[in-house]
C-alpha cells in the first residue's frame, strides 16, 4: 500500500518508531509526532490521531514494463554503506513458525497460516461500498 504524505504545511516526515502495533511497525511523523499503523494508514496516536491517509495507487510489475510505459523514470540507488544491515533477517525463520511474537487484534480462521501471505485488490473502477474496511 502507498499513502498520499502532504497533509497540512510541509507535510508528513516518516521515520521508523520502533514501536509494534497489531505485529507491525508503526510509523513516526517528525512533524507532528504521530503514530501511524501501515496496515490502516491511521494516526493511532498524538495530534493528528484518527486521521486516515489516502490511498495511492500501485503497481506490481516488472522493471522493463515499468519502463515501457514510463521511458523517462529515474531510479535512484541506495547508500552503499547501509547495504549489510538490511541483508541479514533478524527474525530467521519467523515467517514458518505458528508463533506470533505480539499480539493482532484480528485473527485469519484457523485454516489457515497465522502468517499467510495475502494480496489485497481494490477495483478503483467500481469504487468503494460505504463502511467498507479498505475504503
Amino acid at each position: 500500500m502507498a499513502f498520499a504524505t502532504n497533509l497540512g504545511p510541509g507535510g508528513l516526515n516518516f521515520g521508523v518508531s520502533g514501536l509494534v502495533y497489531n505485529s507491525d511497525m508503526l510509523l513516526y511523523d517528525r512533524n507532528t509526532e504521530s503514530l501511524w499503523s501501515q496496515l490502516t494508514g491511521s494516526a493511532i496516536a498524538g495530534r493528528l490521531k484518527g486521521t486516515k491517509l489516502p490511498l495511492m495507487p500501485v503497481w506490481h510489475t516488472s522493471w522493463k514494463g515499468w519502463r515501457a510505459d514510463h521511458p523517462k523514470s529515474l531510479v535512484t540507488r541506495g547508500d552503499r554503506r547501509f547495504r549489510d544491515a538490511y541483508r541479514d533477517n533478524p527474525y530467521p525463520g519467523y515467517e514458518k513458525t505458528l508463533r506470533l511474537y505480539y499480539s493482532v487484534e484480528h485473527k485469519a480462521p484457523a485454516t489457515y497460516h497465522p502468517k499467510e501471505q495475502v494480496l489485497g485488490i481494490r477495483d478503483y473502477r467500481r469504487g468503494c461500498r460505504q463502511g467498507a474496511s479498505l475504503c
